[in-house]
């Protein structure tokens, strides 16, 4: 017999459950179903049963907020003081894949990266920090837990 004991999902993502019992019949006590989609946190009782023996359990379903929170600062300081020295994107949760492409005002691109924990301390890639002015991001990204690709645009404004 095959039932997870605890199952922890995001809130807002319906869940399909099914109960199996090898070379028998096995069903959730509500309905009598051997499969049931669940919308609501709570404890769910099951029954499988085989020529050998009949077995009764539960299945404690958690919804939890899986919200993916991005901070993405709007100035940095990169002046060897100590303080705010690099631009970087502060991420809580798993993604499956990220990208920030940092652009100058002639559109060009003045700092990449495909890893949320590589921050940019003001370098124009060339060993040489870039000038004091407005920056444009576009941070792409998919959570880990989402099929959709999300876009977050701004400015950064570098002050040395």
């Amino acid at each position: 017999i095959t039932v997870p004991e605890l199952i922890q999902q995001c809130a807002g993502v319906p869940l399909t459950l099914e109960v199996f019992a090898e070379g028998g019949l096995a069903f959730w006590t509500e309905n009598g179903q051997e499969r049931i989609t669940i919308e609501a946190p709570g404890e769910y009782m099951w029954t499988a049963e085989n020529q050998c023996e009949t077995r009764n359990g539960f299945t404690i379903v958690e919804f939890e907020d899986c919200e993916c929170n991005i901070y993405v600062p709007n100035a940095f300081t990169p002046d060897e003081n100590g303080v705010n020295e690099v631009f970087q994107a502060s991420v809580d949760c798993e993604l499956s894949s990220f990208l920030i492409e940092i652009y100058n005002r002639w559109g060009e691109v003045v700092f990449k990266s495909e890893n949320p924990n590589e921050p940019w301390n003001g370098d124009s890639g060339s060993g040489y920090y870039t000038q004091n002015e407005v920056y444009t991001y576009i941070l792409t990204y998919q959570r880990l837990s989402d099929f959709e690709t999300q876009t977050l645009k701004g400015s950064i404004t570098m002050l040395r």
